[in-house]
Order: C-alpha cells, then structure tokens, then sequence
C-alpha cells in the first residue's frame, strides 16, 4: 500500500481547520479501460471531504487481471516561470500542504462535451488568479479538455486518457517565459521498488515496478508541445514548495533512467514544456497523454496509438438525406491540424476520389448531386500547416441518399404497472423497415435513443424509469435506405408514487451491519451500509490514513455491501477501518456521514 502524504489524516485537519470545500466537484472518465476522475482546481487526484484519493485506475476492463489506483497525491498540474512564480493545486505552509493559486471559474465545474459510443470528452476551467500572497505576475486561463475513448468501438485506444491543456493570457499585455508541466506520482509496485526510464522519441516518462511482480507499465506522455525538461524526484525529498517546482520547471535538464541515482523507489516525475511567449488574449495549447500497458511493448504501442488519434477527426458520421450525403466529425484534438479533405469511393476499403473543396477548414461537407439508394463511402484525412496530408485517416463510414419517410402519427403514452407503454400510428410510405425510440426529461433536442422496433410493430415498453420523474418521448420512422423521418410529436409519461416510499435523500441514517464484521460467525456476504441515498461514494480508510476503499453506489435500494476487501482484492486483516458517505441533493446541497467499522478475523 502507498504510504500516506504527510499523512493523509494530518492533511485532512488541515484542510478542515482553514475552512476549504469538503469536496470538490469531480466527474469521471469511464467509458475505456481506464477510470479517471477529473478535478476543477488542477489537481490530478480527487479531493473529497478534505482527504486526497488516488486515480487512474486500470485495467477495469480486463477481468482476469487485477484493478489498482496508479496516480498518487500530490499529482498535479503547474503553470509558471522561472522566477519562482508557479500556479498549482497545493502548497505547503507551516501549518501543512493546503490549496495552491488555481481557481475555478464560475462555469469552470467538470462537465461532459460528448458521453458517447465512441469518445468521452470532459471540459473543465480554472485560472491562476490567486489573491494576496497567491497573487502572482500573469495571470492566465486554463481550458482543461481531457478524452478517453470506448474500448468496444476503439479497442487500440482504451488504455489511456488525453489531457488538452489550452493558456489564455487574460492581461493586456504580453508574458513571456511561461511553462506548463505535469507532476505525475505513480505507484506500480505499491512497495517503495519502482523505476523510472526516460523515452525521448517518444517523450514518455515510463515507471515501473523493479522486481517485476506487477507488469504493469504506466507512463506520462507530452504528445505535443515544446519539450523543455523531464525530472524524477524522491517522494521523500518532495517539499511542494513553488520555487522547487520554478526550477524544475525551467532548467532544461533530461533525467534519463539511472539506477544508481535513481533506485527502486517512490517517486514524482515530471515533464515540463516550454518556454511560450504569450500575446495578451491569446493562446498556447500542450498536450499530454496518461498511458497504461499490460506490459513494455503494449504501452509503447498505446502511447503510438494516443500520439496518431488525436490528428484524426473522430466520431465521423454520414447523414443522407433527397440526392445528398452530410459528412460531419468532431475536430481533432492537435492543433498541428489546419484543415481536411474528404474522399469518397463507391465500394469499401478502396478506390477513394477526394469530393468538395480542395481543404475544409470547418467539420462537416455536403457531398451533393448523388443517385438515391446508391451506398456510399466516405473517410476524412487531416492536413497539417504546410497543407500536406497525414497519412492515417478517420474510420471509414457510409450512407445511401434517400427521401425522408414520413413521422409516425399520433404518440401515445399509457403507464402500465410501473412501465411506459408507446404506440402510435406508422408512417405512410415504402421501405419502413423499423422506428427509433427516443427519451429525454426536457421534450427538446437532443433527444437520447432508447430503443428500436422493427416494421410493422407499433409499440414500445420502457422499463427504466423512476418514479415522480416526468419522461418526454418522440418516434422517427427509418428506411430501408438508412435515411430517418423528423422527429415525431413528442408525448409524456409519469409514474407517480408516494415520495414517502422513495429512499431517503439524506445520510442521517447510515447505519453500518454488522459491526463489528466477524467473518467466522456472519458469513461470507460482507459489510452493509444501509439508508444509503439513491447516489452516494463510500470512502474507506484505515485508522493511520491509508485508502483502502472506494465504493460507489448507485441504485434505489439504499443499500450497499463491502466484501472487506481493499481496492486490490486482498482480504483485510482485522482492525478498526474508517468511513466517509458523500452524496448529493439535487439542488447539489453535499450531504456527509462518517463512522467507524471493526473487522475481526
């Protein structure tokens, strides 16, 4: 197990004593093999009810291997020069490390661009403009975009997450000097024995575990800035002190992989670019990559992968509609991109001639004067700023042109039992082969499908919804061709059920059972917190401030069960263990309950 920072139980007296947020909004990457939280302070761990948790945890996707938390406290982001002047997301004082000069923005608050199929984008926003003693000589915005891609659709791209990290100066001004970095604390063997290589063609800072009994290898990446300095330093040494982190920063100097210097051990890397002269109001972009690999050769593979996807336009799709096709992707994340070009080929794979404009500076082309119910196929290349292509290319995606069918008629809702009934009256015409079901708790766009039935069914049963919640709904009609109606009018729904029979949307009755957990008398079904919110995180710790536990619950039953195990699947040995309930109204009013379990083996 990690050891704990300063200990965690002093930073979180610390925290409490000078009144910061007991927690800090945090959303969640989950959509590959890695699980991330992402934090609105630039902080790269979660902070919650003032005590620090790891993140990155990997593999979640790989059940025959098991699932640890790589990033450790304090991993973080720093902005600044080589004055000394550095944002970041702690500090260190006299009375312990409390909360650096980075400060979100009144929309900065994690939230998701796109939770699709394909990728998972989350935004946040914070600035360096610290007050007082934080207040610093430039002051400077951060847009933080971090992406993670679905390990089905993309199963080369699960095992890592990219982070954007876009500067504004918002002075008048220009400054100039500026580095941005990342300070990764990675724990692979869990016992003090990592190691640190260096790959400078692939400007990755690779850690390790030195006897080999985790294979896992973990690395930070800067796939795309002005490379400046890649530091290793003993946790130990670590002082969280900014003229520390100014020199580390800025001093251009390459730690490469020294065992003698560097031996088995904890350790925080850091990998710093720079220096950028910024004009006032406006920007500089860097981006990094946090990679995990079942082994050497599959991290390097991963960390390719990460550096090629972000130049291609991602989530392409081909709309047809009367004689016409609509490409449109989302951009790519490089700003080495300055444009693209569109191909279309009559058959897949091959025979690709470029349609429209010679470069399309924007997302999307209308490919017109095409033969209804003739399929198509489309792939997007990506030009850089000499206006040269690279050679990979988007997924390759189709569509037959066609008249747009007619919208179903008449929706209807009937609440049957504790379900939603639909029907509706089907649409006129030929080669309606089936009709999309789509739900939302606005009746605007956009619109989430549900569900899909097949000509000439009418009818469709939603089963997943709660009670006391008003459902709105809408049908289209869909041709052979692909080509979809308009939406149809749109109908509601609603279960109404006593709010007194809900679970209770407070924490004033966490009850833990049994307590104490004496495995050898209550069986083997583990530990239950019981009068649980329908959404709540349990966060469990020894008594000496190591994490032991993460449990998210998330159901109406007001109950979850522990099985006494760590986040490693290792069974606890006995002892006095400490929780934390968080959860959250909707009206996002923090709700808290702590206590204490014994185990006794």
């Amino acid at each position: 197990m990690k050891k704990t920072i300063t200990s965690i139980l002093a930073l979180t007296l610390t925290i409490f004593t000078l009144n910061f947020a007991f927690a800090q909004p945090t959303i969640r990457h989950t959509s590959g093999n890695v699980d991330m939280a992402v934090m609105d302070f630039g902080s790269l761990v979660g902070l919650v009810n003032g005590v620090l948790f790891p993140n990155f945890k990997y593999p979640t996707q790989e059940t025959s291997i098991p699932s640890y938390f790589y990033l450790y406290p304090f991993s973080e982001i720093w902005i600044g020069d080589s004055q000394g002047n550095v944002a970041s997301a702690y500090d260190a004082t006299e009375d312990g490390i409390v909360l650096g000069e980075f400060q979100p923005t009144e929309r900065g608050a994690p939230m998701y661009v796109t939770d699709s199929s394909v990728r998972q984008e989350i935004i946040v926003q914070y600035s360096t403009s610290g007050e007082g003693e934080k207040k610093l000589p430039f002051e400077i915005l951060v847009d933080q975009h971090t992406f993670s891609w679905n390990g089905t659709v993309h199963p080369e791209a699960k095992d890592f997450i990219v982070m954007k990290l876009t500067l504004t100066n918002l002075q008048t001004i220009d400054i100039d000097g500026i580095y941005v970095a990342i300070a990764a604390d990675w724990d692979v063997s869990g016992l003090q024995g990592d190691l640190v290589g260096w790959d400078p063609p692939r400007q990755a800072s690779v850690v390790f575990d030195s006897n080999d009994l985790n294979p896992i290898h973990v690395t930070l990446v800067l796939l795309e800035g002005e490379f400046n300095a890649h530091r290793i330093i003993s946790t130990d040494a670590w002082t969280y002190h900014d003229e520390n982190r100014s020199v580390l920063m800025s001093d251009k100097i390459v730690d490469t992989f020294q065992p003698t210097q560097f031996p088995p051990g904890n350790y925080i890397t850091v990998i710093s670019a720079g220096p950028y002269d910024i004009q006032a109001r406006n920007t500089k972009s860097v981006t990094f990559a946090f990679v995990a690999g079942l082994n050497l050769d599959e991290l390097n593979a991963n960390i390719d992968t990460a550096r090629q996807l972000i130049i291609l336009p991602d989530m392409v799709t081909a709309t047809p509609s009367d004689e016409a096709i609509r490409i449109s992707w989302r951009p790519a994340i490089s700003e080495k991109v300055l444009a693209y070009k569109v191909y279309r080929s009559p058959k897949s794979g091959s025979g690709y001639v470029q349609v429209g404009p010679r470069l399309i500076a924007g997302a999307a082309y209308e490919d017109t004067g095409l033969s209804n119910g003739t399929r198509y196929y489309y792939i997007v290349k990506p030009v850089d700023p000499s206006e040269q292509e690279y050679e990979a290319h988007s997924t390759e995606v189709s569509a037959i042109p066609d008249k747009k069918p007619e919208p179903p008629k008449n929706l209807w809702a009937n609440i049957i039992g504790a379900a939603t009934h639909l029907s509706w009256i089907p649409s006129v015409g030929e080669n309606i082969i089936e009709y999309n079901i789509f739900r939302n708790l606005t009746g605007e766009e956009p619109w989430t499908l549900i569900g899909s039935v097949k000509s000439p069914q009418s009818g469709f049963t939603d089963e997943n919804i709660q009670p006391n919640i008003i459902y709105y709904y809408t049908v289209t009609a869909v041709k052979a061709s692909g080509m979809q109606s308009e939406f149809s009018g749109a109908t509601t729904a609603q279960i109404d059920k006593p709010t007194s029979n809900l679970p209770q949307n407070n924490l004033n009755n966490v009850i833990v059972a049994p307590n104490p957990y004496i495995p050898s008398t209550d069986g083997q079904d583990g530990i239950k917190f019981l009068n649980l919110a329908p959404k709540a995180t349990i966060y469990i710790y020894t008594s000496a401030g190591e994490m032991v536990r993460i449990l998210e619950h998330i159901d109406e039953t007001g109950v979850e069960i522990w099985d006494a195990k760590n986040y490693k699947g290792e069974t606890l040995t006995s002892g006095i263990y400490v929780y934390y309930v968080i959860a959250f109204t909707n009206g996002k009013e923090e709700l808290k309950a702590s206590g204490k379990v014994a185990i006794v083996r």
